[in-house]
């Protein structure tokens, strides 16, 4: 990893220590349900697999995480909730050919 990378990174922990400290401060941890994972890829990595022209390799990741769960059926909940949210941001093949005359068939 790069010198800016690891600034990155530093920079990322500090903002999430912030929450944390903020949901704290607040009094607010028995009523927020928050779960943080960030990761950032070895640009390296993703070069070599570029070059080698295949679609897929091995990644090495510096990452960090924050969990404010209290138990398996939050977790269960939040699961939920980042599935339908990230689901919910994909767009179907059908809308994006509504209207376009266009019939995959």
């Amino acid at each position: 990893m790069e010198e800016k990378d690891i600034t990155f990174i530093a920079e990322v922990y500090h903002l999430i220590k912030e929450i944390e400290s903020l949901v704290e401060k607040n009094n607010m941890s028995h009523r927020v349900m928050a779960a943080m994972f960030i990761g950032v890829m070895d640009e390296s990595d993703l070069e070599d697999i570029a070059d080698s022209g295949e679609s897929s390799g091995n990644v090495n990741m510096r990452s960090m995480y924050s969990f404010n769960i209290d138990g398996n059926e939050e977790y269960e909940i939040m699961k939920g909730i980042m599935d339908e949210a990230y689901h919910s941001q994909q767009p179907d093949l059908g809308d994006l050919l509504d209207g376009l005359d266009i019939s995959l068939n």
